[in-house]
């Protein structure tokens, strides 16, 4: 008859050596978190950026009209090192009424107006409605132009009327390069012939591309 096999001894623990449950702790082995450096937030980009850094710029702290994010590029060949990664346009408008006979750009009453916060890179999408007053029944064009520091940006957008109070929408886009900070973008206008005519609902969508 076959002798059972003997239990195994338990093995012996030394109170004095074995670890109390309470003082256990589990030892990572995987590579460590180390979490991201909060984002930077204000209105003034940082002085002395490291490459790759990000920022979000605002008008203001407390009720900001934009928020602009930017990535900062130490190798581009550009001055303006800070490249836009995401955020909403400056919108202004749609504001403003004029009616006009001028041949050379005059103000747009009442019209969008918003000062370039930093140097750089910028896109602008603007439009207004133009109409001929009636006072003159051939064909001719209104002038909506986009202006930076008072200076004209072409091309500017043009309505053809071909009779008397034929109106309609001018819309259009442009590249802003090389914009100084602190200069108004507003939107003037102008007509072909010396007639009557009436430009309302100005407005605008200015977006940096890359800014210093």
């Amino acid at each position: 008859m076959a002798k059972a096999k003997a239990a195994p001894l338990a093995p012996i623990v030394d109170p004095q050596t074995a670890p109390s449950p309470a003082s256990t702790y589990w030892v990572p082995v995987g590579p460590s978190i180390i979490p991201a450096p909060a984002l930077g937030y204000g209105t003034t980009l940082p002085g002395s950026p490291v490459d790759g850094q990000e920022y979000v710029l605002v008008d203001s702290t407390t009720n900001p009209t934009y928020q602009w994010r930017f990535r900062y590029n130490a190798s581009s060949s550009s001055t303006y090192k800070w490249e836009f990664v995401g955020g909403a346009p400056i919108v202004a408008g749609p504001s403003g009424s004029i009616t006009t006979s001028s041949t050379t750009a005059v103000v747009f009453t009442g019209g969008p107006d918003v000062v370039v916060p930093r140097p750089g890179d910028y896109d602008l999408v603007f439009g207004a409605n133009a109409q001929n007053n009636g006072g003159f029944s051939g064909v001719y064009q209104m002038f909506l132009y986009s202006f930076v520091g008072g200076v004209n940006v072409a091309p500017n957008l043009i309505f053809t009327a071909v009779a008397q109070y034929n109106g309609g929408e001018l819309v259009g886009g442009k590249s802003l390069p090389g914009v100084a900070a602190g200069g108004h973008v507003t939107l003037p206008v102008a007509v072909q012939v010396a007639e009557p005519s009436t430009f309302t609902n100005g407005w605008f969508r200015l977006t940096p591309r890359r800014v210093s």
